[in-house]
């Protein structure tokens, strides 16, 4: 994806132009190529400043890697970039495809796992198949909170199926809310005894907890009768924002994730 360099463009344009061609790149990567496409000196500092004030109006993102354009930004329609989400999309794919993802609470591997569906589902075609496997339904109970909320959509973009190995009275509360929904949730199911798990196209996601967590987990969903006893707030606090170890294992396994789906969807039938 080729644009030009005009010699009235700001930093600002021309930093975005360059994260359009190529990302994530560093402030020093990106001051050397402002630097050699601009017609005026300019220092590093005003590059640096520049990304802080592009970081902060969320033209831009940042991770470990360095600095790219936010997807957000790009689908606001604000900007001349066609094409770009896909592209953005599929560099995301590459960067974890293969890789032992580590989180330090169940709510960064939450937003994990939502921001992946909502990037993945941008490029994927139309209603794909999404499978879950979960020791424990917690969704609708946490969509007070936006990032939560972001998903409730899911049966209108997907064709859903989750198998829940937990059936206490939660589990058959959020299930309830789903089957509404028209998602396919079976809850008592002989799944994720060791690990829970997203397949959607030829994505495998394994989620593995630590023992402690599941623990935690496992007596709360035991102990609570009802949604209305439960205090919301109190459950995420001490178990989601709790500091632990999460693994996230991503593989690209058309195979296996064809016949993962096979198995799911049959426990419906």
């Amino acid at each position: 994806m080729a644009f030009s360099f005009g010699s009235g463009e700001t930093t600002k344009d021309t930093i975005i132009q360059i994260l359009g061609q190529e990302w994530p790149l560093s402030a020093k990567e990106i001051f050397n190529r402002v630097k050699k496409h601009s017609k005026q000196p300019i220092s590093y500092q005003a590059v640096h400043k520049t990304l802080g004030e592009l970081l902060e109006s969320k033209v831009l993102e940042k991770n470990e890697k360095g600095y790219l354009l936010s997807l957000n930004w790009i689908d606001s329609g604000s900007n001349f970039f066609s094409g770009l989400h896909a592209s953005y999309t599929d560099d995301f794919i590459k960067s974890v495809e293969g890789k032992t993802l580590e989180f330090d609470t169940l709510y960064e591997v939450d937003q994990f796992l939502i921001q992946s569906l909502h990037k993945l589902l941008s490029i994927l075609p139309k209603r794909p198949v999404l499978c879950l496997h979960w020791n424990h339904l917690w969704l609708p109970l946490f969509f007070s909170r936006e990032d939560y909320r972001s998903i409730k959509d899911l049966s209108k973009v997907t064709t859903s199926y989750s198998l829940i190995r937990g059936s206490a009275a939660l589990d058959q509360w959020c299930q309830s809310f789903w089957l509404e929904r028209d998602m396919r949730v079976k809850i008592g199911a002989d799944v994720a005894s060791t690990f829970d798990l997203v397949v959607i196209s030829d994505l495998v996601l394994e989620v593995f907890y630590s023992p402690e967590i599941k623990q935690k987990l496992d007596e709360i969903y035991n102990r609570t009768r009802s949604f209305k006893e439960l205090d919301v707030d109190g459950f995420f606090r001490s178990v989601f924002e709790k500091k632990t170890r999460v693994l996230v294992k991503v593989l690209r396994e058309p195979i296996l994730a064809g016949e993962l789906r096979k198995f799911t969807v049959s426990q419906f039938k």
